[in-house]
């Protein structure tokens, strides 16, 4: 119990570390020209932010509020620009939705807006606190939101739910310029389908792919290792043989080298913070008693599943911790076996630290109540019984060189 409360209290340390992760960007200040390189906070904004942090060339560390900036953004994967328009913040959740059909905008509010297609017609995006999804169009006159207005509509006794898609309506009056007719009543209120009506318009009027820039699609992040270490597994032999009336208690822990290899699956953009690890290796553990007159040996197979929680950097190295679950599969023995239990799950906490394409961990496993991973062994017709009974907490130690890895950027 003492080692798991210490494991706990290094984790819940780790949480110190800045959850920072500077990538190069670029700020222009508000009523200014210029483009000022160096690096920015990428917080991955699940909402958009409202400050942002920037490193300079002379190194120095500035927080902006978006008041004071006119553009921000990450370099090759997106731009935000600042600017005052009328939001629409009329409920949509069912649960909230007015009883008319009435707007509420809020006007002149100043957002950062996050660029998914610039053109002559760029097409913009926010989120507010509500996780309220906003689309914008802008052209050389204003910014207009592409309202998405619902409400409830009595009919009788009962209210039902009406969405008058008043962006769609926006959409066809926009696209007359077009040639062409473009379709905008199979238009959701969504990114790809907005998206794609905003290229082939933006194509009709003879803005192809070499005068606009498209946000890039957020992958998710997959990597593969290889891994090996020391396995620590304590365990007391048991020895008894009832002709000689002997009956020996050896406690001891020895070290078994583990290969294995693992791959891990962060979802879209989230910058490795949280992750999903799998992974699998073998040991080979030896047992021989303090006289060195038994030995045997085990071979197990082990599937370990982790959730990991990467932290920002500090001094180019990444902590992280992870927590899951392992079972260990016992694949063969050198004696034979009377009763055995062939499989052992454990839950795991880990805590490690990442740099560059290696990884350095430590994991603490243990057993869960009631469980004892214990082979019984027989000899001379069982009159001579071993007993190996593991210990339920046990210590790993891992060393991880990823030798594939789809962001580049790892």
């Amino acid at each position: 119990m003492k080692y798991t409360i210490f494991l706990l209290l290094i984790l819940t340390s780790a949480t110190s570390f800045s959850q920072k992760n500077y990538v190069e960007g670029f700020i222009i200040l508000k009523n200014q020209k210029d483009t000022l390189k160096g690096k920015i906070d990428d917080q991955n904004w699940s909402i958009n932010p409202t400050k942002v942090n920037f490193i300079n060339i002379e190194n120095t560390l500035l927080t902006y509020e978006i008041g004071s900036l006119k553009s921000f953004g990450v370099k090759n994967q997106e731009s935000y620009i600042i600017d005052k328009v009328d939001l629409d913040v009329t409920p949509v959740q069912s649960s909230e939705l007015l009883r008319e059909n009435r707007l509420i905008i809020k006007k002149d509010t100043l957002l950062a807006l996050l660029v998914y297609l610039q053109s002559e017609n760029s097409l913009l995006y926010f989120k507010d606190k509500q996780s309220k999804e906003h689309f914008f169009y802008k052209n050389d006159i204003q910014i207009s939101e592409l309202i998405n207005q619902k409400f409830l509509l009595k009919r009788g006794d009962k209210f039902f739910e009406y969405n008058n898609k008043v962006y769609q309506k926006q959409l066809d009056s926009l696209f007359t310029t077009c040639t062409k007719t473009i379709q905008t009543n199979s238009i959701t209120y969504d990114k790809n389908s907005i998206v794609d009506k905003f290229i082939e318009y933006n194509d009709c009027i003879g803005c192809n792919y070499s005068c606009y820039f498209k946000k890039k699609d957020d992958n998710n992040i997959l990597t593969i290792g290889f891994t090996t270490g020391i396995n620590f597994e304590g365990k007391t032999l048991f020895h008894k043989d009832y002709f000689e009336n002997v009956d020996l208690k050896n406690k001891y822990a020895s070290p078994s080298f583990l290969v294995g290899i693992n791959a891990s699956i962060a979802l879209k953009r989230n910058l490795n913070r949280n992750s999903i690890l799998f992974e699998t290796y073998y040991f080979n553990d030896n047992v021989q008693n303090q006289f060195k007159d038994y030995n045997a040996s085990f071979s197990y197979l082990n599937f370990t599943t982790l959730i990991r929680r990467q932290f920002g950097s500090y001094k180019s190295f990444y902590p992280f911790f992870g927590a899951g679950a392992n079972i260990k599969f016992l694949l063969s023995s050198q004696k034979a076996l009377f009763e055995v239990d062939k499989i052992s799950p454990h839950l795991v906490l880990e805590l490690g630290a990442k740099r560059g394409n290696i990884l350095i961990s430590t994991r603490l496993k243990s057993g869960p109540a009631g469980k004892n991973d214990i082979i019984y062994e027989y000899r001379k017709a069982a009159e001579v019984i071993d007993e190996i009974k593991y210990n339920k907490v046990t210590f790993q130690f891992s060393l991880t060189y990823v030798f594939y890895n789809r962001n580049k950027s790892f």
